[in-house]
């Protein structure tokens, strides 16, 4: 175009349109943790996503002595934990800080106190009238924060297992004094008359320096630890994760519980009356947690040389496993038997016997083959064959999440035979893709159109998980002299 004040080499100005597709679905994700414990810094109740340790630092700090035992600092939990998370495959977490005043171990704290009582049934109905439906919605707190995130799909409590520690702080012991050696007997074989020396006062003995952790308060003894208010906490969490019915908790006892503790705790825990219920047909709310036991201990540094060991609970190694094991192979595939990266030892060394008691309790054991470190199996504490291992609760929990993905698009559609041969195409295809993967050994799609004249559809799953194999025994048999017979069973 050309006039005689400009002249324009180019496109006309005008209105340029590019059709934008709709977004593609993002895979569903079942990797993603959620960890709710004590932190030097950040905002309190409020879900943070973390995708590194560094961004955790940036946020919540660094690590927190919380109390001390005989000179030593009890540390808080949720630091090491979230390390350990990323360190054993983790890429995704969401953390949630508790516990302003921290004089006394305020394990309330982890539960919002309006929820605390709320049964699997009543939970969300009690949980939205507090949030989406208040006309002053609520900021829920502790393990219920998370509530709102979809994506968090396993949770833990690190700092749930400390024992209690005092409001008032320790006092050093008092320094008694040595006593003054006795006088020596006076020479009077060479007397001379002189002037007696004054006598020279004993030495005052010098005040112990005080330790970087005096001012702590003192973490009280294993005698006098009750257990009520952590198996308080426990239900509540299962109670969550069984209400939203796309969550698994991840528990964990206190350092000093043996194999007869451990039995107890397991004992009392799944009686409890609150989520127990027999006269309902819901899934049962222990098949969507495990116990992962004993502590374990990572390496927080060094000290002339020498690795400084930390303590803590196995439940935040258990959730980075999980993930990489998702990540990896998908979430049908057992995390038991894989590499831990990071453990340089067990706290508490079990004896064979004692493996196979706390095995068939349904803990989850972290053991230490030569050269090392992996959990002994993945299960719930349920009692329900089906569900027993956390891969198969886990493929369910997909399963469920991929049916109301697609079953969305179909709410408002019209209700005909060629409707419902789509439904069952869309979903023969969902399947069909899963046995190729070896998550599914069948599956059956049942379209029930009997509720037709009152608007309903009921589309059954009816599936059969693949079940990861424990312990095949292989035989090597030397028969004879330069004969070897291999036997299974």
């Amino acid at each position: 175009m050309t006039s005689a004040t400009l002249t324009y080499h180019g496109r006309l100005p005008g209105v340029d349109a590019d059709a934008a597709l709709p977004a593609a679905p993002q895979p569903l994700r079942l990797d993603v943790a959620g960890f709710v414990g004590f932190a030097e810094a950040g905002p309190f109740d409020t879900p943070v996503v973390v995708e590194d340790p560094t961004q955790y630092a940036a946020v919540f700090g660094g690590d927190l002595a919380l109390a001390q035992e005989a000179g030593q600092p009890v540390w808080a939990r949720l630091p090491t934990a979230v390390r350990a998370f990323f360190d054993n495959g983790g890429r995704r977490c969401y953390v949630v800080r508790v516990g302003e005043d921290l004089s006394t171990f305020p394990i309330n704290v982890f539960v919002d106190p309006a929820l605390a009582d709320a049964t699997v049934f009543s939970l969300l109905p009690l949980a939205d009238r507090l949030t989406s439906l208040a006309h002053s919605p609520a900021q829920l707190r502790g393990i219920h924060a998370l509530l709102g995130m979809d994506e968090v799909a396993l949770i833990a409590v690190p700092d749930a297992a400390h024992r209690d520690w005092s409001a008032s702080t320790a006092t050093p012991d008092p320094v008694v004094p040595p006593e003054p050696p006795p006088p020596e007997p006076v020479d009077w074989s060479d007397f001379r008359c002189c002037q007696e020396p004054e006598p020279v006062p004993p030495p005052t003995p010098e005040s112990p320096e005080p330790t970087p952790y005096a001012g702590l308060p003192e973490l009280e003894p294993v005698a006098a630890y009750d257990e009520s208010a952590l198996i308080d906490l426990q239900v509540a969490v299962v109670t969550m994760c069984a209400a939203r019915a796309d969550q698994v908790a991840l528990l964990s006892l206190p350092q000093h519980y043996d194999v007869p503790a451990v039995l107890a705790w397991r004992e009392a825990l799944c009686t409890d009356p609150r989520i127990i219920d027999s006269t309902s047909s819901a899934s049962p709310p222990l098949g969507y947690a495990g116990l992962w036991h004993p502590w374990v201990s990572v390496s927080s540094g060094t000290s002339d040389g020498v690795a400084v060991l930390r303590d803590l609970p196995p439940d935040g190694v258990a959730a980075g496993a999980i993930a990489a094991r998702e990540l990896s192979r998908g979430v049908w595939v057992a995390p038991a038997g894989t590499a831990l990266r990071g453990l340089l030892r067990t706290v508490s060394t079990l004896t064979h016997d004692e493996q196979v008691a706390l095995f068939d309790a349904h803990a989850n054991l972290v053991v230490h083959p030569p050269g090392t470190f992996s959990m002994l199996s993945a299960h719930t504490l349920t009692d329900e064959p089906t569900l027993l291992q956390v891969s198969e609760r886990r493929l369910l929990i997909l399963l469920r999440k991929l049916a109301l993905q697609a079953g969305h698009r179909y709410v408002f559609e019209v209700d005909n035979d060629r409707f419902r041969r789509l439904v069952r195409m869309r979903f023969d295809q969902i399947l069909g893709a899963l046995v190729q993967r070896g998550a599914l050994a069948a599956y059956q799609i049942v379209v029930d159109a009997s509720g037709q004249d009152d608007g309903r559809l009921v589309v059954q799953l009816q599936v059969a998980p693949t079940s990861p194999v424990e312990f095949i025994t292989i035989t090597l048999v030397r028969s004879g002299e330069g004969l070897l017979d291999v036997l299974e069973g």
